[in-house]
């Protein structure tokens, strides 16, 4: 693919603005001639819009995703990613998302183009504002859904709540955002802002709970769940291995997960392939960590994302899976999903000393808490029969599953929409 250079990128995702700023005037004019619309509010669906920092991708698969998946079944969902026009500029692939797309039987998903600059200015918040709402507003008038359910899963646009007064507010915490090396004060001072906003906040992490509660009483700690008979194909030996995978050397030690700088200790892997040359390592996923200082080890391979689809055919290949991540503030508020994944496979794990890890899985995935621990943990796996931590693996996941997480979230937030209707009617009366 060609990759666009930003002043088009730019000049694009300023013309989709102005279509959308036009639209919202005329929504503005409509609602005052007193024109009715197509749908009363009566006569509109139950609805859910979600507003997420992550795209709509089957490359890409995450907490949210399957959450947004699931509650398609139960509501119609409207799924939008915001993106700043110069980050469009670096994924020019976008460009074909940005109108909108069915995603799912009742789920619609759509590229927000954005203005930057709105943690820096406040013109700008103001006009992303509105390019927000009319988007908003436009699609899910198409889909004939009210806005019952405003769902964030990233805290810089907490500002739409001002033209959403009547939604149920909820707030999704699965990283801690504020510890990005991207971050700002101003994200710090939203994610605050939105905690007191929603009416209520899930984390999906011990870690993240244990740090957010003291801003807000509603609030509570569900985990993540894995799609169990999916990733469980890896360990049906029916099923072939990737065919890219069989030029590869045994043992595989194995990663699939966003291979990023601010998450990805290097220096572990550098260390694993220097240590052992015999050994293949392999990591799958989008790549955001400086290739140079990896490439030069001849049996370290960065393959990029592969379909969520086919991620079993590339487990099945791997003999130890790995979670070698950084210690920082942000990865210490991390409960991998991928853990999951990788034990639902039948494999086993080796991780350095994330808390969440230690806290929920000690007893079965092994800990490395310097590169050294970590590449001995490996090669006692390796040279050890370690089929009965692979079962106890296997047994934990499966009572993991995102339909029960999702049932949680529906029971909570049912209870909570009906506490907010009798709010109303208390007023009125």
């Amino acid at each position: 693919m060609v990759v666009l250079r930003w002043p088009l990128a730019v000049i694009i995702s300023c013309a989709v603005i102005l279509v959308w700023i036009v639209d919202l005037l005329a929504i503005l004019i409509q609602t005052i001639g007193g024109k009715s619309q197509k749908r009363s509010i009566a006569q509109k669906k139950r609805g859910l819009i979600a507003v997420s920092h992550v795209a709509w991708s089957r490359k890409i698969w995450q907490r949210n995703h399957h959450t947004m998946s699931l509650l398609s079944r139960r509501w119609k969902v409207l799924y939008c990613c915001p993106v700043p026009a110069q980050d469009l500029a670096r994924q020019p692939g976008h460009f074909l998302s940005i109108r909108h797309e069915k995603a799912g039987a009742n789920l619609f998903s759509f590229i927000c183009p954005v203005l930057p600059g709105d943690t820096l200015f406040p013109f700008v918040k103001y006009i992303n504002r509105l390019i927000l709402y009319s988007a908003l507003r436009r699609y899910s008038g198409s889909m004939g859904i009210n806005a019952d359910i405003l769902w964030f899963y990233y805290p810089q646009y907490n500002y739409i709540l001002k033209f959403f007064k009547d939604s149920l507010v909820v707030f999704d915490i699965m990283d801690d955002y504020t510890a990005l090396a991207r971050s700002t004060w101003i994200i710090l001072e939203r994610e605050r802002e939105l905690l007191k906003q929603s009416d209520y906040t899930f984390t999906g992490t011990y870690a993240l709970f244990f740090s957010r509660k003291k801003y807000t009483k509603n609030i509570e700690f569900v985990p993540c769940g894995v799609e169990f008979d999916h990733f469980h194909q890896a360990a049906d030996a029916s099923l072939p291995v990737a065919d890219e995978m069989l030029r590869f050397r045994r043992p595989v030690i194995g990663y699939i997960g966003h291979v990023g700088k601010d998450r990805i200790d290097s220096e572990i892997l550098e260390y694993l392939a220097q240590s052992h040359p015999e050994w293949s390592i392999i990591l799958i996923g989008p790549i955001e960590l400086h290739k140079k200082s990896i490439s030069h080890f001849k049996n370290l391979y960065l393959l990029g994302p592969r379909n969520y689809e086919d991620l079993p055919k590339y487990l099945k290949s791997f003999d130890i899976c790995i979670i070698p991540f950084l210690l920082n503030p942000l990865t210490r508020s991390i409960n991998p999903t991928k853990l999951l994944e990788y034990l639902a496979a039948g494999k086993p794990v080796v991780s350095t000393a994330i808390p969440d890890v230690e806290r929920f899985y000690g007893e079965i995935v092994k800990i490395g808490k310097d590169k050294v621990e970590f590449e001995r943990e490996i090669n006692n796996l390796l040279s050890s029969d370690s089929n009965d931590l692979v079962q106890r693996g296997i047994t934990f996941a499966k009572e993991k599953s995102w339909e029960g997480m999702t049932e949680k979230f529906i029971d909570i937030i049912e209870k909570k929409m009906q506490d907010k209707q009798k709010e109303r009617m208390d007023k009125v009366l």
